[in-house]
C-alpha cells in the first residue's frame, strides 16, 4: 500500500454525527438563506451550506447552469430560479410572494472574481492556480 492509499473505507458524510446536529437546528420556513458556494473546488463547501441547500424549496442563483452542475455534484435536485441584474425586479417580486407562502429560498450568488495575489506580485509570471486562469 502506498503512502497516499488508505485501508479505511470512504466516509458517508450524511451519517456523520455532526449532520444529526445540523438537522436539530431550527430553520424557519418563509426565510431567505444566503449560501456561499465554492469557487474552484466543490469540496470546499461547508456542511451547513449543504444542509441548507438540501432543505431549500427553491434555489435562486445568477447562473442556473453552474449552480445546477454544482447541486448535481452534491446529489441535490432543486428547483432553480435565475436571478441576475436583468430580471431582479421580477425575481424579487416572485421571491417575496413565495416567501409569504412559507417557502424556504436559498440565494447562491456567484463569487466575484478576486485578483490573484501571485499575479499582483509578479505580473509577468502567469499564475499556476486554475482559479486564476
Amino acid at each position: 500500500m502506498t503512502e497516499n492509499q488508505s485501508s479505511h473505507q470512504p466516509i458517508d458524510i450524511a451519517k456523520l454525527p455532526v449532520m444529526a446536529e445540523a438537522a436539530q437546528q431550527s430553520y424557519p420556513t418563509a426565510t431567505l438563506y444566503v449560501v456561499a458556494t465554492p469557487i474552484g473546488n466543490a469540496t470546499d463547501i461547508t456542511l451547513r451550506a449543504l444542509h441548507l441547500l438540501a432543505l431549500a424549496d427553491v434555489v435562486a442563483c445568477e447562473d442556473t447552469r453552474k449552480t445546477g452542475a454544482l447541486l448535481t455534484r452534491y446529489g441535490l435536485n432543486k428547483q432553480m430560479v435565475a436571478a441576475h441584474q436583468h430580471n431582479e425586479r421580477e425575481v424579487a417580486d416572485k421571491l417575496v410572494a413565495r416567501l409569504r407562502a412559507g417557502e424556504r429560498w436559498r440565494w447562491c450568488p456567484m463569487p466575484a472574481p478576486r485578483p490573484c495575489p501571485i499575479r499582483a506580485r509578479a505580473s509577468s509570471t502567469p499564475c499556476a492556480r486554475p482559479a486564476c486562469a
